[in-house]
């Protein structure tokens, strides 16, 4: 006797549904231009924002990189950080969380530099970015790893910003 499993066929509504949503879910954590005058200037303790380049929310990249996003939220969370998408910045952030990918534009990079606050860079194969403290796709790949390493990054780059 054959066993039918009843399941199957919703088997990949969930990832197919993730999947079509993603863009605009990438959306939230997109950096976008802003005014110098339209971010207060004094920066918040404690409060964390996360971002991404524009080359790790293309539609091949996005899942992967949200799914960064949830890990180093969670991870932020935890350290006591209150945590915002980059997009919905009012105020100045004591930290950004920033996915790289493999490409970080100019403008990208001269406006997280422009917050004058530590980076936690992840997966970054961009050069000029030695002042950031870098996590590497490989370590933020193996979830125990990253979080093992993560809290130490964030103790890092926050305490040399002191």
């Amino acid at each position: 006797m054959k066993i039918h499993d009843d399941s199957a066929a919703f088997a990949k509504v969930v990832p197919t549904h993730r999947r079509s949503r993603a863009p605009v879910a990438g959306e939230r954590f997109r950096l976008v231009p802003r005014e110098p005058d339209s971010v207060t200037s004094a920066a918040v303790n404690g409060c964390a924002v996360l971002g991404a380049s524009a080359w790790a929310l293309r539609p091949q990249q996005v899942e992967r990189t949200l799914a960064l996003v949830g890990t180093a939220g969670g991870l932020l969370a935890d350290l006591g950080f209150r945590i915002s998408p980059i997009s919905n910045l009012r105020q100045r952030p004591s930290l950004v969380i920033w996915i790289c990918g493999e490409e970080t534009s100019a403008d990208e990079h001269r406006q997280l530099r422009s917050m004058g606050v530590p980076v936690v860079a992840i997966d970054s194969h961009v050069e000029g970015l030695d002042d950031w403290t870098s996590i590497t796709m490989e370590e933020a790949e193996d979830r125990h790893r990253f979080n093992e390493l993560f809290p130490s990054f964030v103790n890092s780059a926050v305490r040399e910003n002191r």
